[in-house]
């Protein structure tokens, strides 16, 4: 062969090496063109795996050159599921256990058959396993052939890779979301953001983390409810702290965490995330793990920032719930109730019970209102301090808060624990009835009210005291802590007769008080709609 004829050979070989990298490259890019066009439309149209696969196998049976294909994944409940094209495609006799195996551990498959090569090719992300794809050759290849089926079988796999990530991501970011919900859904707040983390760590890898957060149960408003949690401790505000800690605690609302970082020797490259009250605006939390040199991937950064949305509204109904409950309790009370699991079936549901009941109004308050302090903004004043000072009395000495009605106030002592004995709810009622008694005789003087101290009327409130048994709980579409009884009705037709400054009580209250020398004698008086006549007795005090 001469010198010219070798190089138009090797000139022609080298064309047609070429014309097959370019025919490859050409599939390649089919490849890529149609896999594309395929998740972009069951992404579109939010289509589960099983469709996905059902609208991308047929087409990838073409543009890779196969004889059929098999796909082994994981669908939208993260359950193992097979797909094949064609659906009748003889896959029969393999074992596709084990060659799904070897392509999880190895990466790659080739066996060479009787009729046809079988082609395997793992599915991953960053080493996450999401399945195998195995090709059947419509025939045997020749080495240079399995070469590039695999490349095409590799370059298919990696863009479909992407798209069962997102499916596997979404699946595992949904179950994040319920976890967390399910664990904040406790009706204890503090277990229930304590359930809430753990769950997060499965989630995010963080090396530690700091949890701040104000809510209506700080009563001062000056306190931070806070967990720290490190490798090797759980820090919580129900340990004993000094007051530098709490300071530190307390600027990381502001943002400022170098105090925690320094206490705690906390990871200085963090991820933070700020909760916020109902207005979406004021910060009442924050959030933040020490991440070490790696940030936090888009999975878990989604993850700790929808942890902090659900901390969010969870205190959110927790200021609602404390809201709810401060109306009738007192905040040592509320707080008692809502560490308490299942406290409203516990507590608060209607039940028969023997209680003391106190009525008061003041003395002459149709005078009072009328000629004394005509503006009704005056009068509203009044109303109100005087009718929150009474609801205090009442709290501290153990009672309830019912209800206001007009300028009378009603509280009840035993509710909602019922742990003191019948005398020791009776004195408690006596002694609260006698601090308001001392109390609105003082507002004549109260430099708030100047028209009274100038005025010739003497400020009192009149009063009725029971002992009686009474349905009491939780009532109605407003969820209003009360009680009904004749005991109940009784109580407030006593508390009619009394004038100024007389504590009256009925029988019963006498009886289980214990104490006759504290009582005037019976007296009896007639009343409107009972039959019989009140017998009761005039508290000395």
């Amino acid at each position: 062969m001469s010198e010219s004829e070798q190089t138009v050979g090797e000139l022609l070989a080298t064309i047609e090496k070429l014309e097959l990298e370019l025919e490859h490259r050409d599939r390649l890019l089919q490849i890529i063109a149609h896999v594309d066009d395929a998740l972009e439309e069951a992404i579109l149209h939010k289509w589960p795996v099983a469709k996905t696969m059902s609208s991308l196998l047929p087409g990838a049976l073409e543009t890779l050159g196969a004889r059929a294909l098999f796909v082994r994944t994981f669908d939208e409940e993260q359950r193992s599921v097979d797909f094949a094209y064609p659906s009748d495609a003889d896959f029969e006799g393999l074992d596709l256990d084990a060659i799904c195996g070897a392509i999880e551990r190895d990466g790659i498959y080739h066996e060479r058959g009787a009729a046809r090569d079988l082609l395997g090719y793992r599915l991953d992300v960053t080493d996450v396993y999401l399945g195998s794809v195995i090709l059947a050759t419509h025939e045997h290849l020749e080495p240079e052939a399995v070469a590039l089926h695999q490349q095409a079988l590799e370059q298919w796999s990696e863009q479909v890779d992407n798209y069962l990530a997102a499916v596997a991501d979404a699946r595992r970011k949904h179950q994040a979301m319920i976890e967390l919900s399910d664990a904040l859904r406790v009706s204890i707040l503090d277990q229930g953001l304590d359930r809430a983390i753990h769950v997060l760590k499965r989630y995010v890898p963080y090396k530690d983390l700091a949890l701040t957060l104000k809510y209506d149960a700080n009563l001062d408003m000056n306190s931070v409810n806070y967990r720290v949690i490190t490798e090797s401790a759980w820090h919580t505000s129900s340990e004993r702290t000094s007051q530098e800690l709490r300071c530190a605690v307390f600027e990381t609302l502001a943002g400022d965490e170098q105090g925690l970082i320094a206490r705690f020797d906390l990871e200085r490259e963090r991820e933070v995330a700020q909760i916020f009250a109902a207005d979406g605006v004021t910060p009442v939390g924050r959030v933040s793990v020490g991440v070490g040199d790696e940030p936090l991937s888009p999975f878990a950064r989604d993850v700790l920032d929808r942890f902090a949305d659900y901390i969010r509204q969870r205190v959110v109904d927790f200021n609602k719930e404390w809201k709810r409950l401060s109306h009738n309790f007192p905040q040592d009370t509320v707080r008692r109730l809502l560490q308490e699991d299942d406290y409203f079936h516990r507590y608060l549901a209607p039940r028969e019970r023997d209680v003391a009941i106190l009525y008061c109004d003041i003395s002459g308050f149709t005078r009072l209102s009328e000629q004394i302090l005509a503006e009704p903004e005056l009068i509203g004043k009044l109303i109100d301090h005087w009718g929150n000072k009474v609801v205090e009395f009442i709290w501290e000495h153990g009672g309830v808060f019912d209800k206001m009605v007009g300028d009378c106030i009603i509280g009840i002592f035993g509710p909602p624990f019922f742990e003191e004995s019948p005398r020791q709810l009776c004195r408690a009622a006596a002694d609260a009835a006698k601090h308001i008694s001392e109390y609105t005789r003082s507002l004549a003087n109260h430099p708030d009210f100047p028209e009274i101290s100038s005025s010739d009327h003497v400020m009192g409130v009149a009063t009725g005291l029971n002992f009686c048994p009474l349905f009491v709980g939780t009532f109605g579409p407003d969820e209003n802590f009360t009680g009904f009884s004749s005991g109940m009705n009784n109580t407030a037709r006593l508390q009619g007769v009394a004038t100024r400054d007389e504590i009256l009580c009925m029988d019963s209250f006498v009886q289980v008080y214990g104490d006759a020398t504290r009582f005037t004698e019976q007296r009896s008086a007639v009343v409107k709609n009972v039959a019989e006549p009140l017998s009761y007795h005039a508290f000395k005090y």
